[in-house]
């Protein structure tokens, strides 16, 4: 007799919120139920079926019945715990824990109204199925997961008479089925008729909860002609016990009979019963013949042998180990355990995953222990997905005389076949019944068909990331979103073309309202071009810009959640618009900016955890932040505002989502505009970092005029042409509506690395910025743009705060000052207007005419003449002449028999300062009012530097406009 599979763990950390908590006076703290699950360890379509479930409910139930994911995503190992305790002490939530999917299914099942089928071969059939989830609330589930012979969840006592001796009983209360014996009886059972084709579904599973009564025990019998067998004849095991109907019954092809199950011992005995289901593995071997298996050693003597019940493999004297092998071929989707039970070992033993094609072996286990062990596929086998066909390896290695005994070996589902709740609902939709082969043809119908029907303000592609992730952390974390918004969900499959791909891609966006926003991410989606630009995340961001719309990266979850907590109002404790601030001119301003702020996991994980570290508050740290969070997920917003400190400061991510902003078409960018205007104001929200593809003026001022931001800095996709040695221009200078455009430094954007490349520490950093701070003339704005989660040590991924509060001691105040970007942008605005120290070059400066050059090198400009009488250098600036109306100049040095001027040209008239022309080095002073007349207002024109003379040069250490001299 064998009772297996008898495996159940369950894991709760209590972990204590170290972030502040503010309950908000508005929130009354009546108690609101809610359950939770965790997915951490589900396969990948187990893993999908309870996202799209949590997105069904969350959007069709109140909030006394939604639903919480207990998962973590990125370093952050506390997400779920934290947000549970948050909820609970402020909103005055109680998680109620449910410990399978099961428990999940028959929680929810009023909310399922059927299921949609999809054949897990063709990739898109899956999210086309999770499309339909969106429209219509019925569950995507796998074929595998609902292909068995019988399935029996004891909901009902539907389908089964009761027998034994007289008076006995069975009787279901909705969840579990009881069968009891008469006072007067011994024992009692149920029984039906089942007709089963036992080479395809082999294993009869039961799940048994309880037993009741002293001496009580449970059966399950065959009854075929007459002929009953017992398998078990009696058993006092609680837990899933599996029964191989081959090796039990002799059975083999289609058969008929009677199905019985009991309980025994006695009068006044019962038993309870979960589910019970007929089906089949991935694989299992139970090993009551050796069929299939070969094996081998290198010297001989070895052996493989059965006894019907167990096998046993042995090195026998000649050789230090053995193995035995066969061939294993299932869906790692679905399949996505293996499940070994050793019974004895004389040394060690280890289980062997072979890739034959790609000549790579997976060791999974190497143990001298008996026992079950389970052993994740995905975890162990480089994220492999689909249908795979690999070597399954069992190697004895104690030596010689050496020998391991094994029960079974299975594919499987974790941690056990679970009840297959799944089977009580209804069919929706068969996808099966349309047949697709590939892709291309599956996508086709699913445009044609669904996405008429389909959210036009949110669709979903789910990324690498999320796809071929190794555990279910990121497994479609972020889907129940998607269910919720009734988006089209979709999955750039690696089978097409790029080109195919590309008109996929866009025949979606297409579909969509502008703006609206793409969920999950980018990875996996295009290739990148061998020539480095673009990547495949820049074709990405730059077909949702050129549709108008933009992106939210998200691993994340817990979506459908968030958005349905009530909150408070939601905008943060922060000035919109930001005034001027006294400027001192013997500073270099530092601003530290955190990244990763556009993505929905950074906000629901608390920043990577990098929130939560101690020494946040010590120092002014700046976080970038998505502001449509702040409608879309307002109880998380709200807690970032109540827990910030006065050293918190949040500015906008880029700028509203990931987008280019000159991708975009007039009629798209406005729209984008007016959506960011709303989100910002909302959110309080007054700077903007804007990564782009190309470095464009004019779009910038647009945008920061229509949105009224107070600043927008750049950041230019490395590589992009706008970059200049993989430096981009360090430029600061002003727009017309009086905002800042500050150009970054890129060696400051994301470092993770100090100079030497090894891992960023926090000398490194103060380093890098001293290095940096020493090419330019004070006062000179840096910001120093940090990932919250690549470091590669704990100082900075567990402790980034800490860490700045370190570098910012180390830098000292004589010469720098680390601030918010309200003091950062206020000084730039109260004392410069433009500025340029010539430590990288910039392609805003033009040069004429035909023959003159402009070069930058060792932290200077060198404007020569060529052959002309003279050699100009020039570009467009925008200056309020009442507020910076000085134009300042470092001339280091200048050729004999030249002279230079600095001008003003507003298109028709020129002034040149000095008037004649200065032959001489050093710093200069021109006041813009007592050469102009100008006195007021936003002046446009061309600063222009000129040398004078043929064949002439003259260099340029820095060029300043602002309400500062020298």
């Amino acid at each position: 007799m064998k009772i297996k599979w008898n495996l159940f763990l369950s894991l709760i950390l209590a972990v204590t919120l170290t972030a502040p908590i503010v309950a908000p006076s508005s929130i009354a703290h009546a108690s609101i139920g809610a359950n939770v699950y965790d997915t951490t360890n589900l396969g990948y379509n187990q893993s999908i079926i309870a996202r799209s479930l949590q997105g069904i409910v969350n959007k069709t139930s109140t909030s006394a019945n939604r639903l919480f994911i207990d998962t973590n995503l990125w370093n952050y190992q506390q997400t779920a715990t934290k947000w549970m305790d948050y909820y609970t002490n402020t909103k005055g939530y109680s998680f109620n824990r449910l410990n399978s999917l099961d428990d999940v299914l028959k929680k929810y099942q009023s909310n399922i109204p059927g299921l949609a089928i999809y054949d897990f071969r063709t990739d898109a059939a899956r999210w086309i199925a999770e499309t339909y989830s969106g429209i219509h609330n019925a569950l995507p589930v796998s074929a595998d997961m609902v292909d068995t012979a019988l399935q029996d969840n004891f909901t009902t006592f539907g389908g089964w008479s009761v027998g034994g001796d007289p008076g006995g009983s069975a009787s279901s209360n909705g969840d579990l089925l009881n069968i009891s014996s008469a006072a007067s009886g011994k024992y009692a059972l149920i029984y039906r008729t089942v007709t089963v084709d036992v080479d395809s579904y082999p294993y009869l599973q039961l799940k048994v909860n309880g037993l009741t009564g002293s001496g009580a025990n449970w059966f399950i019998a065959v009854n075929q002609n007459g002929v009953t067998t017992r398998i078990p004849a009696s058993s006092t095991e609680v837990g899933v016990s599996t029964i191989d109907l081959r090796q039990k019954t002799g059975f083999s092809g289609n058969v008929t009979f009677q199905l019985q199950i009991g309980v025994q011992g006695g009068a006044g005995k019962s038993v309870s019963l979960d589910w019970m289901h007929i089906g089949k593995y991935g694989f299992a071997d139970n090993f009551y013949t050796l069929n299939g298996w070969t094996v081998g050693s290198p010297n001989g003597g070895h052996s493989l042998t059965t006894n019907g019940e167990n096998a046993t493999l042995s090195t026998g004297p000649s050789s230090g180990y053995a193995l035995m092998r066969r061939s294993l071929t299932f869906n790692a989707d679905e399949y996505s355990y293996i499940d070994v039970k050793a019974t004895a070992a004389t040394g060690n033993w280890h289980v062997v995953l072979r890739d034959v094609a790609q000549n790579i072996d997976y060791p999974l286990y190497p143990s001298s222990l008996t026992g079950e062990f389970l052993f994740q596929i995905g975890a162990n086998t480089q994220g492999r997905r689909g249908g795979q066909t690999f070597e399954l390896q069992i190697v004895a290695n104690g030596g010689v005389n050496s020998s391991v005994t094994l029960d079974w070996v299975r594919v499987g589902r974790h941690p056990f076949e679970e009840g297959n709740f799944i089977n009580s609902f209804a069919v929706s939709k068969d996808l099966r019944t349309h047949n697709w082969t590939n892709d291309t043809t599956a996508y086709n119908w699913a445009i044609a068909n669904l996405l008429p029907l389909t959210d036009k303000k949110s669709a979903y592609h789910v990324g690498d990331e999320e796809y071929a992730s190794n555990t279910g952390q990121y497994q479609a974390s972020s889907l129940d979103i998607a269910v919720q918004s009734g988006a089209f969900s979709f999955r750039l499959p690696p089978t097409m073309s790029e080109v195919d791909k590309m008109t996929l891609f866009n025949n979606i966006l297409n579909h969509l309202s502008a703006p609206a926003a793409i969920y999950g991410g980018w990875q996996g989606a295009f290739e990148n071009d061998p020539s480095g630009a673009p990547s495949g995340e820049e074709k990405f961001i730059t077909a949702i810009a050129q549709n108008g719309h933009y992106a939210v990266l998200s691993p994340g979850s817990n979506g459908s959640f968030h958005s349905t907590v009530p909150a408070g109002p939601v905008s943060f404790n922060q000035s919109r618009t930001i005034g001027t601030s006294p400027i001192d001119s013997d500073k270099y301003y530092v601003a530290f900016m955190t990244a990763e702020g556009d993505t929905f996991a950074s906000a629901t994980d608390f920043v990577t955890g990098q929130w939560m570290d101690p020494g946040r508050g010590t120092v002014p740290i700046n976080w970038q932040w998505n502001p449509m969070f702040q409608t879309r997920f307002p109880a998380m917003a709200e807690y970032y505002r109540n827990s910030a400190t006065a050293n918190d400061y949040f500015y906008s991510a880029i700028p509203v989502g990931y987008t280019f902003l000159t991708e975009m078409s007039g009629a798209n960018l406005t729209k984008f505009t007016n959506f960011s205007k709303t989100a910002l104001d909302q959110a309080n929200i007054a700077v903007a970092d804007k990564w782009d593809t190309h470095w464009n003026l004019g779009v910038a001022e647009s945008f920061t005029t229509g949105t009224n931001l107070s600043a927008i800095f750049e950041g230019t996709m490395p590589g992009a042409v706008d970059s200049v040695d993989g430096n981009s221009f360090a430029q600061v200078r002003t727009l017309g509506n009086g905002a800042p455009f500050v150009t970054p430094v890129f060696h400051l954007q994301y470092p993770t690395k100090n100079a030497d490349g090894s891992p960023l520490t926090v000398q490194g950093l103060t380093d890098m910025i001293r290095t940096e701070a020493n090419k330019h003339k004070k006062p000179f704005f840096l910001k120093v743009f940090l990932n919250t989660y690549k470091f590669g040590n704990s100082t900075f991924d567990e402790h980034l705060p800490t860490a700045i509060k370190q570098v910012a001691d180390n830098l000292g105040t004589t010469d720098y000052k680390v601030v918010k970007l309200d003091e950062f942008v206020g000084a730039f605005k109260s004392g410069i207007n433009f500025q340029d120290d010539f430590v990288y070059k910039s392609r805003l400066w033009g040069v004429g005419p035909s023959g003159a050059s402009l070069t930058v090198a060792n932290g200077k400009a060198t404007l020569s003449s060529g052959a002309n009488t003279f050699g100009l250098m020039y570009q467009p600036v925008k200056v309020d002449v009442a507020k910076h109306k000085y134009i300042s100049i470092s001339v280091p040095r200048i050729d004999s028999g030249a002279n230079w001027t600095v001008n003003i040209f507003d298109g028709t008239t020129t002034w040149r300062l000095p008037n004649g022309g200065s032959t001489s080095t050093g710093t200069f002073n021109f006041d813009i009012q007592a050469a102009t007349g100008w006195t007021t207002g936003v002046k446009s024109f061309d600063i222009q530097v000129a040398v004078n003379g043929s064949g002439k040069s003259v260099d340029v250490d820095w060029l300043r406009i602002g309400s500062i001299q020298n």
